[in-house]
């Protein structure tokens, strides 16, 4: 079987989900990916609940001046 062949027998899969089936899978991507970000936001405090960060003086690139990152020093990175 071809790869393509394969990708419309998926896609008719999807196509054929009912409105409720459609819905769940939306919300379980949605859950999925709100899942993975507080995840990934809540490694930025460290150990004593500091948020460390780093702003840019001038212009850099696509940085504008004035512009605030937050660093998480427990992975290595500076600024």
């Amino acid at each position: 079987m071809t790869v393509i062949k394969q990708r419309r027998r998926e896609m008719k899969r999807v196509r054929g989900l009912g409105r409720g089936g459609k819905l769940f899978v939306t919300v379980a991507v949605a859950g999925a990916v709100f899942g993975i970000a507080t995840a990934v936001q809540a490694s930025i405090p460290d150990s004593s609940g500091v948020i460390h960060g780093c702003y840019a003086k001038t212009s850099k690139g696509q940085q504008p001046a004035g512009a605030l990152r937050a660093i998480d020093t427990g992975h290595g990175q500076v600024c």
